[in-house]
């Protein structure tokens, strides 16, 4: 298939085409569906869309959080600082999506740009939390996010002696 071919294909299903170059089908039967562009991005978008498959596997039919699902798999796959430009100049032009903004998004912004800003603080999310306190932590994170589908419950039980709240 062509370019135009998967762009189509994408539209018919629903999906946004903007920086989509795959995406896995969740519930019933798992699937991968990616448009190999190049051997490098299959690289990247192999492990991407595997990680949304072992998050739904992991929730059991639970609805995962966006910003965590995405956060995982641009983590899991390889893409750390997606577009570390743009988050900079978002946070100083007051423009950046606040975390309690960001864990409680219910789908994609519509703007493209708005779109690359999500991505990549979803990721970075992922990466201080496994970065500044260890897989160990993370884990159970997880474990209690994808069980309860609370942030706030999920983040004092691992991080609470280490950060005293959200806010902080």
């Amino acid at each position: 298939a062509d370019e135009s071919q998967w762009r189509r294909f994408l539209e018919e299903l629903g999906i946004q085409t903007e920086l989509t170059g795959g995406f896995a089908a969740k519930g019933g039967r798992r699937q991968i569906f990616l448009y190999p562009n190049s051997i490098p991005y299959l690289e990247v978008a192999f492990p991407h869309e595997l990680t949304h498959l072992v998050l739904d596997e992991m929730a059991g039919g639970k609805k995962i959080p966006l910003w965590f699902d995405e956060g995982c798999a641009n983590y899991e796959g390889g893409i750390i600082g997606l577009d570390e430009n743009l988050l900079v100049a978002s946070v100083y032009a007051g423009k950046h999506i606040l975390l309690q903004e960001l864990i409680a998004l219910p789908g994609y912004p519509k703007d493209a740009e708005r779109i690359r800003l999500f991505y990549t603080e979803s990721e970075k999310l992922v990466e201080y939390l496994i970065g500044q306190f260890g897989r160990k932590r993370f884990g159970e994170f997880t474990e209690l996010l994808l069980k309860t589908g609370d942030f706030e419950k999920a983040f004092l039980s691992p991080y609470g002696g280490k950060i005293g709240s959200v806010k902080e």
